[in-house]
């Protein structure tokens, strides 16, 4: 495995990481606004796409560099779920017709995606998803909850997955629809994030008409909903720099402190963890470069790189010490200043809302009791 970097790939890192540096400006609305003009000027809205779609030519390393330039700015790359969930879907399954009707607006970066797919009494186990599409005689009908739903505030639809009713007790059959968000029949109740960025909301469906064009694909055996929940495998890659970014911020904290100080060894722990992560993601880019299938399971790569973000996070929350305690969700209306270090309410949030996560992922503990000792044996 080759992971120094050719020149051409130096090259290109250095222009992206000062695309980056130049049009990021925070998740504020307004920013976004201005992040999503320069990546549509660019031509780099959709870099995973095929060129004839909008996308780039990027091979795996280049996209690599991308994930990780941004993922080490704090910018949310699978912020809509047009580009990197959607947007696939109708390539690989569309009509021509529904490429034409969506395409366009999701690469201009213009109309944006939700993806409904978890249910608040199962999660996001398929076989038990309640959520129903019935046949009518103009088209179908929708009913049923999902939760957890990203980006709902700003979405102008929602890609639902929904099992096909036909009169049976069990359905087996799914399926993907196109919702308006602004339908009869949708309501939202968005929630309160810790970390203060995107809320996720629960969707409620009710009666919800839409016409036959609105089926964007069957999926008979789960295939397509599986691939669904492993999209954004690109974004995975760019777990490191985000870690990296945590990493910097607690060295900031722990400057002060003793070498021998608990904490000290804790950090030096988890950052041979992170080296071991950066290694494991270029084996992944290796492979996918080569063309070879990948020779870790991305869902071991998610986990693991989320255990070190907590992790990280943790350490940075105890290295606060009682300026952890407070913690204002409104610090930029008042002109008092935060308590302690400017980084602690930010950073406090965010650990919340990693903890969060965690528990929304399904089987995040037998996952790791059962495959854990295979990636120790790739570490």
């Amino acid at each position: 495995m080759q992971t120094g970097l050719d020149p051409e790939y130096l090259a290109f890192r250095e222009a992206i990481e000062q695309f980056v540096n130049r049009h990021w400006r925070g998740a504020a609305a307004s920013a976004w606004q201005h992040w999503s003009a320069a990546l549509v000027d660019a031509g780099w809205s959709v870099p995973h796409w095929p060129v004839a779609h909008g996308g780039t030519e990027w091979d795996a390393v280049q996209q690599y560099l991308w994930y990780q330039a941004c993922a080490a700015a704090g910018v949310c790359v699978d912020f809509d779920a047009g580009a990197e969930r959607v947007g696939p879907l109708l390539l690989a399954q569309g009509s021509r017709q529904q490429q034409t009707q969506w395409l366009p607006g999701i690469r201009s970066l213009t109309e944006y995606w939700s993806m409904a797919l978890a249910e608040p009494h199962c999660g996001y186990e398929r076989d038990a998803l309640q959520c129903r599409a019935t046949a009518v005689a103009d088209g179908w009908r929708l009913d049923g909850e999902k939760c957890w739903v990203l980006g709902t505030l700003r979405a102008h639809w929602l890609c639902c997955y929904a099992q096909l009713s036909d009169g049976s007790p069990t359905p087996a059959v799914g399926a993907f629809f196109a919702v308006p968000m602004s339908a009869a029949g949708v309501q939202c109740v968005v929630r309160e994030s810790f970390d203060g960025g995107e809320r996720l909301a629960d969707v409620s469906l009710r009666d919800v008409h839409l016409d036959t064009s609105a089926l964007l694909a069957r999926d008979a055996d789960g295939t397509l909903y599986a691939q669904s929940m492993t999209a954004s495998q690109r974004t995975l890659l760019g777990q490191s720099a985000q870690a990296r970014r945590y990493l910097k911020e607690l060295d900031e904290q722990l400057v002060t402190l003793d070498p021998d100080d608990p904490l000290q060894h804790e950090r030096a722990a988890v950052a041979i963890d992170l080296q071991a992560l950066e290694a494991l993601e270029w084996r992944l880019v290796d492979a996918w470069q080569q063309r070879r299938p990948s020779p870790i399971p991305l869902s071991l790569m998610r986990l693991r790189g989320g255990e070190i973000l907590r992790q990280l996070g943790a350490l940075q929350v105890e290295s606060f010490g009682y300026y952890a305690l407070p913690y204002a969700l409104d610090e930029g209306l008042h002109n008092e200043g935060p308590i302690g270090p400017e980084t602690a309410a930010r950073a406090i949030r965010q650990s919340l809302a990693d903890r969060v996560q965690m528990l929304h992922e399904d089987d995040a503990e037998a996952l790791r009791d059962a495959a854990w000792p295979e990636l120790q044996h790739e570490l």
